[in-house]
């Protein structure tokens, strides 16, 4: 089935235009049957951006998407029913200023059934495109389209852990296809690393020097054909998540977490549920404490959430939560927070500190 894909933000406040014009292309993808494509949408004026919009169709299914801020201030929201919509916000003023470097990658399934040769075209719809930047005024946008082409071997399906800040001595495996003893790999503009090839579809890459994950740019290469693909995490949900038939619209979201981590954060009241992900290694105890709190209410209470997973809730789900009090969380570790509100029967990214 084809899925039209969207990348929304709330751009009512949006003023006039005072840059010049930019141009937002998306780029142009080969993978093999049944592998990963990873589309990047890019600026090619580098300058921080505060907001934005995308639609295009890609014609295959939708596996993950990653917002790329080197502050780790932005985050996002994707419901996926008739179309893929996404709300995105930014608390800094970083987003977008990295040259070279996609503000959005959203990675697709190709059509394992799919003749190698068939080129999937991908064109940004224009009314339904829009980039805000710090000022909230409009950026003048030229866009430029991309395309999938079905073909090659090589290809790059995941990366654990694609995420988090992670020590020398760590291995990052890198997952995919078409894996050999000819095969060059390296984090482009990271730490060096000593690969190990574990088989066709598996390499490991062990750190030789501490590196954030968070958009790791991996480059793997062989004689005729070269990958580039942005790591992220692509966590999986926890199975006490919220109840999807008691929450339907909070269940049907992907929180789109922001990158950077938080050991302490207040959940306020008016929220209707929170996104919780855990980048590192280790298990992460995360404690919850609601004020006001009567005498008859437990008011705290804690959970374990386990490495690579994410968390979806109703704040009425979490442990100790009362009514009409704001809360906090603790961490023994640090971890990924994100709030989440509702109006209009939409869900909204709200970052807490």
């Amino acid at each position: 089935m084809k899925r039209v894909f969207y990348v929304l933000a709330n751009l009512s406040w949006i003023c006039a235009a005072s840059w010049a014009q930019d141009t937002l292309r998306v780029s142009d993808e080969i993978a093999p049957p049944g592998g990963v494509a990873q589309i990047k949408i890019m600026q090619t004026i580098p300058d921080p951006i505060s907001g934005g919009r995308f639609a295009f169709d890609a014609g295959m299914d939708f596996i993950g998407l990653a917002i790329f801020d080197p502050a780790g201030t932005a985050a996002g929201v994707a419901t996926e029913g008739s179309r893929m919509s996404v709300s995105f916000t930014s608390t800094g003023s970083t987003l977008g200023t990295l040259p070279d470097y996609p503000i959005v990658t959203i990675a697709v399934r190709v059509p394992a059934d799919a003749p190698k040769g068939k080129v999937y075209p991908i064109a940004l719809d224009g009314l339904q495109t829009a980039l805000a930047d710090l000022s909230r005024n409009t950026v003048p946008l030229e866009l430029k389209a991309g395309s999938i082409t079905v073909g090659g071997t090589l290809n790059v399906s995941d990366v654990q852990p694609g995420s988090g800040f992670q020590t020398a001595g760590t291995v990052i495996r890198v997952f995919g296809s078409g894996f050999n003893a000819d095969t060059r790999i390296r984090l482009k503009d990271g730490p060096l690393t000593t690969p190990t090839l574990m088989s066709s579809t598996e390499i490991d890459l062990t750190l030789n020097q501490d590196a954030k994950m968070d958009g790791a740019w991996v480059e793997v290469r062989n004689k005729t054909e070269r990958v580039n693909y942005f790591s992220y995490m692509r966590g999986q949900l926890d199975p006490t998540s919220s109840d999807p038939w008691k929450y339907p619209l909070l269940t049907a979201i992907e929180p789109i977490f922001p990158t950077a981590q938080v050991t302490t954060a207040t959940v306020p009241a008016s929220l209707y549920g929170l996104a919780l992900q855990n980048p590192n290694l280790n298990p992460a105890t995360v404690t919850f404490g609601w004020a006001p709190c009567s005498p008859k209410s437990r008011c705290k209470g804690f959970l374990t959430l386990q490495p690579g997973s994410k968390l979806v809730r109703s704040l009425l789900d979490l442990p100790g939560f009362v009514a009409n009090s704001n809360g906090t969380i603790t961490s023994d570790i640090p971890i990924q927070v994100l709030g989440l509100a509702t109006g209009a029967q939409t869900v909204t990214p709200l970052i807490l500190q």
